[in-house]
């Protein structure tokens, strides 16, 4: 982990109330950095931004806004794992309306406690890394390519407020992450090492590889959809229920809750709920039941398994002088680390 420092003289001509905010936001224009402060930071930032430029967020709760450019929105964590107070929240509901195609959309460790949906135009290419997604959803009357979700905790994925398209997410990966309700198909999806809850059925035309797939017993794992290594998970009494039915591939397995209690925390092997417990699977089944490359199924597995622990630059001290030089000029000192 490396740190480094830097010290900037700003010339403020407005009153500086905001600058002894704790909450920052630096926007990244072609290596020009401007600063905003406060609540409003990233609602300031945004509407400055251009696209491809890059956001970056301090800890703390912001004001939500419409992502309205193809930027990189980075902020401090997902969760306090790695640090007291060290998340970045966005409480509001987040709208991505971005239209440009020529940049692509990142965003990192942030924790979205409601919506983020994709409501603008057609997105190519945009990644999700470590975040945690209240729900996710999209509602743009389009198909969004090339998205990748990567490290992430997502409770609900599904229509944004019942929209009636049925395959709204297709061409996309979802790679080490945790889902735990599928209200909409997904479509032509690869899959990688995830904890995924209900309606396997909703995954249709999809490549799925040494996850953990979890079920009450109401459906099976949709037949175009083809399996490898992958732990089906259920609640079901029922002798005859089938995840994997149409599937010959012998390397799937399937339990039941009466015949083992897979996850490490009790409360979930009957209970699903992704916003709230890690997850982790028991020595007994995280030992049998491996995935092609030899490591255990499920998100904890694989070239990438799940964290939280932030990546990308990350803001940790923001000292702010009290008084502006006799010129007008306000020094402000901010601590950066590198992470990962």
């Amino acid at each position: 982990m490396k740190k480094f420092l830097f010290s900037l003289l700003f010339v403020f001509s407005l009153n500086i109330v905001f600058a002894q905010s704790p909450l920052m936001a630096t926007l990244d224009h072609n290596g020009e950095i401007t600063h905003f402060f406060s609540t409003n930071a990233l609602v300031n930032a945004m509407k400055v931004a251009q696209d491809g430029d890059i956001i970056t967020l301090s800890s703390g709760a912001f004001v939500g806004t419409d992502i309205s450019k193809s930027i990189t929105l980075r902020g401090s964590a997902m969760d306090n794992m790695y640090g007291d107070n060290t998340r970045t929240i966005i409480n509001d509901n987040t709208n991505i309306t971005a239209t440009d195609t020529s940049h692509y959309i990142t965003i990192e460790n942030i924790r979205f406690s409601n919506y983020l949906d994709i409501s603008g135009g057609c997105t190519k290419n945009m990644k999700i890394k470590k975040c945690y997604i209240g729900t996710f959803s999209q509602s743009a009357k389009c198909q969004i390519y090339g998205l990748t979700i990567e490290n992430c905790r997502i409770e609900n994925l599904q229509a944004y407020k019942g929209n009636s398209y049925s395959q709204l997410f297709t061409d996309f990966q979802l790679i080490n992450s945790i889902i735990g309700n599928l209200y909409t198909s997904i479509d032509r999806t690869l899959i990688v090492n995830c904890t995924i809850g209900d309606y396997p059925g909703y995954m249709q035309n999809c490549e799925i590889w040494n996850s953990v797939i979890v079920d009450t017993g109401s459906s099976s794992l949709h037949q175009s959809s083809t399996a490898y290594n992958c732990l089906g998970y259920t609640t079901s009494s029922s002798s005859t229920y089938k995840m994997f039915p149409n599937l010959t591939d012998i390397t799937n397995w399937q339990l039941k809750k009466s015949e083992a209690s897979i996850f490490l925390d009790d409360r979930i092997n009957s209970s699903y709920n992704a916003g709230y417990y890690s997850y982790e699977l028991v020595d007994a089944i995280k030992n049998t039941y491996l995935g092609t490359d030899g490591t255990e199924v499920g998100m904890y597995g694989g070239f990438l398994p799940y964290t939280t622990r932030p990546s990308g630059p990350k803001i940790t001290k923001c000292n702010v002088a009290q008084k502006s030089t006799i010129d007008g000029k306000l020094s402000v000192e901010i601590e950066v680390v590198t992470q990962e």
